[in-house]
């Protein structure tokens, strides 16, 4: 997949939402893995604006990195523009705690985290201060939000973690940011858009 491929992709997206088609390259810079985002895109494709009414910007989370890398890319359709966050998975996707992603599960107790198409729901004050829910829209996340799977910060994801441990900590199952980066990944992850988990 080239760059031209996410470009008409890109544009395919937002004619698919309403908006004006126009080419638009997505990452100018090439970090993403181009394969994660066109899966990305074409999760965006197939869902309605019913199930995703905000369409000028998707989130992909590439489980396919290592936790130490940052794989949570917010991704402005309209700009091509991308803000990267480090972002933390279940401690049932990786029980050795490797920092890897080994698998994903919709299962209650299981204490991983999904795979799949999520609307970003709204602002709550959870446990972990203002959090979002995080709604399932596939078979394979289905029980997302019964099973409290939101976006959240914790101090095991912050940037400091990485540089002592080489990894970052893990969640319960949901998207977890460090607190640095909080304020920046919640403005930009807005209400209504599609958060896309996908290991590959």
């Amino acid at each position: 997949m080239t760059r031209r491929d996410v470009m008409i992709g890109a544009t395919a997206a937002l004619a698919a939402g309403g908006a004006q088609a126009q080419e638009v390259v997505l990452d100018p810079k090439g970090r993403i893995r181009p394969q994660a985002l066109k899966a990305a895109l074409d999760a965006l494709a197939a869902l309605t604006p019913e199930e995703i009414p905000v369409r000028d910007r998707i989130a992909v989370a590439d489980m396919g990195r290592h936790s130490s890398e940052r794989r949570l890319a917010i991704v402005d359709l309209k700009t091509g523009d991308v803000q990267w966050f480090r972002c933390s998975h279940g401690v049932g996707s990786d029980p050795d705690h490797s920092g890897w992603m080994q698998k994903f599960s919709n299962v209650e107790g299981s204490l991983a985290t999904p795979d799949g198409a999520f609307r970003v729901g709204a602002v709550y004050e959870g446990a972990n201060g203002p959090s979002k829910y995080l709604h399932g829209l596939t078979a394979e996340n289905a029980n997302a939000y019964k099973r409290e799977i939101v976006f959240h910060k914790a101090d095991y994801a912050a940037d400091a973690v990485v540089e002592e441990q080489g990894k970052l900590g893990r969640s319960h199952g949901c998207f977890v940011v460090g607190p640095e980066h909080h304020a920046a990944a919640m403005d930009a992850l807005a209400e209504g858009s599609l958060l896309f988990s996908w290991k590959g």
